[in-house]
């Protein structure tokens, strides 16, 4: 029963990974990290230390 699980869980990944591919040659969405926030806005890795978030509950869930 797990396995079947584990596989469905698959499909649904591969089909949303396959949607992204699709709309990514038309729609880029591409950050350069290395590239500076322009003054004025937030950084794209503030949310993963502000409290309220759910980033920063993963950031410190996920790193021990």
């Amino acid at each position: 029963m797990i396995a079947l699980a584990v596989q469905a869980v698959s499909v649904f990944d591969h089909y949303g990974f396959r949607n992204r591919m699709k709309t990514a040659k038309t729609k880029p969405a591409a950050r350069d990290l290395s590239e500076l926030p322009k003054p004025g806005q937030p950084a794209w890795w503030e949310s993963s230390f502000d409290p309220n978030s759910y980033k920063f509950r993963d950031r410190v869930l996920f790193a021990g």
